[in-house]
């Protein structure tokens, strides 16, 4: 079967290539693609003023709760985030910023918005696209 008229797998070829290029342009803050993610779905729901467990974050970001899990285990080690008891639910952990973790994600984010815009400088609409994309993941 020829594969010519298939999205799927340039969508994911696509993808593998942003997200080597973006580790690169990320290895200067000691972080990964998917921990830059993790720490910037957590600012956002921080600045929403929301308290966020691993399982709010894990549905935000798309990915299963282990991965997730892993995730957060290595933002910890690295002293970018702590994860605290949560008050009302024994079994869920409320997840925060560090300072340290917090003022990362700043520096970061400057580089990968600048990384992100030249990545995708070939599209027509950056903005219908991303919008696109985004009503695949509904």
């Amino acid at each position: 079967m020829k594969t010519e008229n298939v999205i799927g797998i340039p969508l994911w070829a696509t993808f593998n290539k942003w997200q080597k290029e973006c580790n690169r342009v990320l290895k200067q803050f000691g972080i990964t693609q998917p921990q830059y993610a993790m720490l910037h779905i957590l600012r956002n729901h921080i600045e929403e003023e929301q308290r966020t467990t691993q399982s709010d974050l894990a549905t935000s970001a798309g990915i299963d709760k282990m991965t997730a899990s892993k995730l957060l285990r290595g933002l910890e080690e690295l002293g970018l985030v702590e994860r605290k008891a949560h008050p009302t639910d024994s079994r869920a952990k409320i997840i925060e910023l560090t300072k340290i973790g917090a003022k990362l994600i700043i520096k970061a984010e400057k580089a990968f918005v600048d990384f992100d815009e030249d990545f995708f400088v070939v599209l027509k609409s950056k903005k219908k696209f991303r919008k696109q994309l985004l009503e695949l993941c509904l």
